[in-house]
């Protein structure tokens, strides 16, 4: 279902200047895009303040002297590296967000689960990101014991994701987003400029009879944001999740800032030192990332301040957009749709090239049928050789 607002920014001849002759409705706008603008501002003013209490705390905590603190033993700090790291892999990979935090861990796993309910209910989607967790960890850690034992939460895995999701959100907007977009900075940094450039991109739909007003809503589907160039302005299950820009995300946040450079220039995205996805041991695409990446990517350029699960400004409902995606993507690998499976294959050709054949979207039905015919005629011709006595 498409996401419905009322944007006062919408105004087809807005300049953004006043004059004598500026009426009060104008001003009005003018004063809510400055508003968007503090607020944008406030909101990384508070996410660099909190960065710098971060970075004062580990100072402070390295200064105490051992007698005063009890000391993790070897064990315990690598099982916390463990946790803290599977955290920042849910994010990329499974869920940006969890339903129910961390009370997910102490959910009991229903027996009856089936992947094809998960999306019929609360519940479902509940359990469908319970299986993904016990997916994710390894098996030491799958008891429902362990699941909801406190260390787990105290390891902070609920608060490691959204630090995750704060460094994800500052590098795609403030640090990669103009080489991601094609823009300036400063066509990212304003709130009433990402409106102003990208609102038609991202689905925006004016609402009949609404006269200019602004009224109107997102789209889910009818979006150039995700789809490739071939986009006629209606969804097209042939270039859904094509588009070049959800790539450059997914290099971005898991290959580091240089491969989307590496992506413009057509060479290939390999990893300069250690990313993502040499610390994650990430070999393929997952439902989960582009799913993320997409919602990633019209959060980007929204109005919105902070990336949260529905935005303030656009009344998006990411969290239920990324449901919507992450439902179609998980029915297209069941009931192997062709294009669902040509998306995998694009983004592990893309990303990860050297085990593209081992990802979700490798084996399926004509994938390599040029290729594969050829390796049966040089097998064939093979069989028809002489045989050495």
């Amino acid at each position: 279902m498409p996401s419905n607002a009322s944007s006062p920014l919408q105004e087809p001849n807005f300049s953004g200047s006043i004059d004598m002759n500026s009426t009060p409705r104008t001003l009005r706008k003018i004063a809510y895009g400055f508003q968007l603008d503090v607020n944008d501002i406030r909101a990384e003013n508070n996410e660099l303040k909190r960065k710098l209490a971060d970075l004062e705390n580990q100072q402070a905590g390295s200064k105490k002297k051992k007698s005063d603190v009890t000391e993790e033993t070897d064990e315990e700090q690598d099982r916390n590296e463990l946790v803290k790291n599977l955290a920042h892999k849910n994010v990329l990979m499974c869920w940006l967000w969890l339903r129910m935090g961390a009370k997910t861990f102490s959910q009991q796993v229903d027996p009856e689960y089936s992947p094809l309910d998960r999306f019929d209910n609360t519940k479902g989607k509940v359990q469908g990101e319970l299986s993904d967790l016990l997916e994710l960890l390894p098996p030491q850690l799958q008891s429902a014991e362990c699941m909801a034992s406190s260390w787990l939460r105290q390891c902070q895995f609920i608060e490691e994701m959204g630090v995750q999701r704060s460094n994800t959100a500052y590098r795609l907007r403030r640090q990669c987003g103009p080489s991601i977009f094609n823009c300036s900075a400063q066509d990212l940094a304003l709130a009433i400029q990402r409106d102003k450039l990208f609102r038609e991109r991202n689905g925006w739909l004016e609402s009949a009879g609404s006269e200019g007003d602004g009224s109107g809503e997102y789209s889910t589907w009818d979006v150039a944001l995700l789809h490739d160039d071939t986009y006629q302005g209606k969804f097209d299950r042939k270039s859904i999740f094509l588009n070049p820009i959800l790539l450059r995300i997914f290099a971005v946040l898991v290959r580091g800032p240089s491969a989307v450079e590496a992506m413009l220039a057509g060479l290939p995205v390999v990893a300069k030192g250690e990313t993502m996805a040499t610390k994650l041991g990430l070999t393929r695409t997952t439902a989960g990332a582009i799913a993320g990446c997409a919602v990633l990517a019209r959060w980007v350029v929204s109005p919105d301040g902070t990336l949260q699960s529905k935005g303030l400004i656009s009344s998006i409902n990411y969290q239920k957009l990324f449901d919507t995606y992450l439902k179609y993507l998980l029915t297209g690998l069941d009931t192997k749709k062709a294009t669902v499976n040509k998306i995998f294959q694009v983004w592990d050709q893309a990303i990860f090239p050297a085990t593209a054949d081992t990802g979700l979207g490798a084996g399926c039905a004509g994938s390599n049928a040029e290729q594969d015919e050829a390796e049966a005629e040089v097998f064939a011709d093979l069989a028809d050789d002489e045989t050495v006595e």
